[in-house]
């Protein structure tokens, strides 16, 4: 981190991100403590901006995912990865002396509050960077928003579009709950005079909910 600080290397920063603070969708405790370091990295500089920003918005969505009861993998917990369960910490696979301590579920419990304190911050500064010129990067950006007001469905419509499937196939694997709606309905009027492609295809995927939705609050 330090090293990237003085020095920014595209090809570090994405195996740092992409391999070693995030692997398939787990995130760890040395993720959250690496999130005040990048989200005082990011801005400082464009090239950092955009692959800092990446990352944070797709590991909120990450981090905000809906948790299974997998005690193997400790992460239990607000967060995703983040548990302030000691057990989930010492697992017979983790080496004994990586094991952690009371003293660090002190740490853990400042890191989760820095992380509940910053992420709105966070996912309004990644939709502030959606620019038009890539949809894909553009969902990436949008989805951290999507799933801190949302939920998995929302995220998973927007990574659904900009993976070009067809909103019935989306919403068939995870169909859309009132929380979804709201944020995806907020989210589009952000997105309008940023990435118009985006911005109509929640319109017109989420509009049929909202129409349902006043209709049943009338009746």
């Amino acid at each position: 981190m330090a090293k990237l600080d003085k020095s920014w290397d595209e090809d570090i920063a994405k195996d740092l991100f992409w391999e070693k603070l995030h692997h398939q969708e787990d995130l760890y405790p040395v993720t959250f403590a690496a999130f005040p370091w990048l989200w005082r990295f990011s801005g400082r500089e464009s090239h950092k901006n955009t692959d800092i920003l990446d990352f944070l918005s797709f590991t909120m969505k990450c981090a905000r995912s809906s948790l299974e009861d997998d005690g193997a993998t400790g992460t239990e917990g607000k967060f995703r990865g983040l548990s302030l369960s000691l057990s989930d910490h010492q697992k017979s696979w983790i080496p004994e002396h990586c094991h952690m301590t009371n003293e660090d579920m002190g740490t853990l419990a400042a890191l989760e509050d820095w992380y509940s304190a910053n992420c709105g911050d966070i996912a309004n500064i990644c939709v502030d960077a959606v620019d038009g010129n890539n949809d894909y990067l553009d969902a990436i950006l949008s989805v951290g928003y999507a799933s801190l007001h949302g939920g998995d469905a929302a995220a998973g419509l927007i990574i659904g579009w900009a993976d070009k499937l067809e909103p019935e196939e989306i919403l068939e694997y995870s169909p859309l709950q009132s929380w979804d709606v709201s944020a995806l309905s907020a989210l589009s009027k952000l997105l309008r005079s940023k990435n118009d492609r985006l911005a109509g295809f929640l319109d017109e995927t989420v509009g049929p909910h909202l129409t349902c939705e006043k209709t049943e609050r009338f009746l």
